[in-house]
């Protein structure tokens, strides 16, 4: 067995072993759990309750879109940002999916600890954990690990790296922790949240990141859209398919009344309705991933500009550029949010009409929408113009087919 083989399966070692470990110890961790957060807690009003709640503000669902779309729209390739794009939104689905069939509430809402940040839904794995593993690590791996530099500079560049994965990795760890101090998650639930995170990118980086790659660009130039469309769409729809039969199979449970009061009782000021709790939470959670299909389905309709555009912009253009990508996200996603009221009745209603299709809306925007307008408001430039960098490399075989052509007429212009 080669070693790039062995590699991925000496690194999934741990991670396996230690959800394994997990499913056979919990109990005994989450009642271990207690005294470990209440001997680290600190009296309200601390300086470590504040530093403590901006650390675990680095995954909150406010950030990490901001994180997204500057990634996107700052003048670097367009392909990474799109596969850190679908990453993030894959790796929020499937912690979701997790935390339905684990079904464990977070410590403050079993056990005699004090919140410090009120969330309702559930607790293992923790999603903080997981996704800012997601999160940070692709950074890592898309934007400064795959960098190339030349070779003067190559041994700045390896501190920088080495700087790099440093920080991301203490900031990835600091998250975890702060969850446990906050008293939301158990150290056990953080653990096996970095666990499948783990997991989730060793399995990105060995098997799925190149086959991305060439799903991006087949998607784009393919003459065959129609059959692109249909395929995305019964992908798209087995995700939803998982999804729904999971929660239709597990929305209740008889802990579920117990869980809910000690909510009410210990978050009195902070409750936010029976919507957004357990079940009902994470179901909408995994909405999430309708994001990758709107792109796909983008990349579907986006055409290759004929056009030639500008290396780089004035500064009052760049500017422009960042607003039309924040305003044109922002106006999808805050109709959905404010101005239409979420159903306290029917969860069904709030995942169809009011959760999937603003990510479904936003992700197509980043690709199609906000493409035509930049062409329109003569904003583009040639390094931030998805279909230039996309036609700029061909797919390996149509590389070869072009090789075997031009040693062909080479071949027969020689006398």
């Amino acid at each position: 067995m080669q070693k790039r083989q062995l590699l991925p399966i000496l690194l999934a070692i741990p991670p396996i072993v230690w959800i394994i470990i997990d499913g056979i110890v919990n109990k005994s961790l989450e009642e271990a759990n207690v005294k470990l957060t209440n001997s680290i807690q600190k009296e309200d009003g601390s300086s470590t309750d504040t530093f403590m709640k901006v650390i675990s503000f680095f995954y909150a669902e406010e950030v990490v879109p901001i994180i997204l779309v500057l990634l996107f729209c700052l003048p670097l390739k367009k392909i990474p940002g799109i596969k850190l794009t679908i990453y993030t939104v894959t790796s929020l689905y499937i912690f979701a999916v997790l935390k339905m069939l684990y079904a464990q509430a977070r410590p403050y809402q079993i056990y005699d600890v004090h919140p410090k940040a009120c969330e309702q839904d559930f607790g293992r794995p923790s999603g903080h954990a997981m996704g800012g593993m997601t999160v940070y690590f692709c950074i890592y791996w898309l934007f400064i690990y795959n960098y190339k530099s030349t070779a003067e500079k190559q041994r700045q560049l390896r501190l920088f790296k080495i700087i790099s994965a440093v920080v991301l990795f203490g900031l990835v760890f600091t998250i975890g922790l702060s969850r446990v101090y906050l008293g939301v998650h158990s150290f056990g639930q953080v653990l096996l949240g970095w666990s499948y995170g783990w997991l989730f990118m060793i399995f990105l980086i060995f098997y799925f990141d190149e086959k991305l790659e060439n799903m991006i660009r087949t998607a784009w130039c393919s003459p065959a859209k129609k059959r692109h469309t249909l395929i995305t769409s019964l992908v798209y729809l087995g995700f939803l398919i998982v999804t729904i039969v999971i929660y239709a199979a597990k929305h209740t449970s008889k802990h579920y009344p117990e869980w809910y009061t000690a909510i009410v009782i210990k978050c009195e000021d902070e409750i936010k309705g029976r919507a957004k709790t357990f079940y009902e939470a994470q179901f909408k959670e995994t909405s999430n991933i309708a994001a990758a299909f709107g792109i796909f389905y983008g990349l579907i309709f986006l055409r290759e500009t004929k056009a030639d555009r500008p290396h780089y912009l004035v500064w009052y253009k760049e500017i422009c550029r960042f607003l039309v990508y924040i305003v044109i996200s922002g106006i999808i996603l805050g109709i959905f949010e404010f101005a239409i009221p979420e159903s306290e009745s029917s969860v069904w209603i709030n995942f169809f009409f009011l959760a999937t299709p603003p990510y479904l809306l936003v992700g197509f925007s980043l690709i199609w929408i906000v493409s035509y307008v930049l062409s329109r408001l003569g904003l583009h430039r040639a390094n931030g113009f998805l279909e230039i960098e996309l036609s700029k490399k061909p797919d390996t075989k149509d590389q070869e087919l072009e090789m075997s052509q031009d040693k062909s007429e080479a071949e027969a212009i020689e006398p």
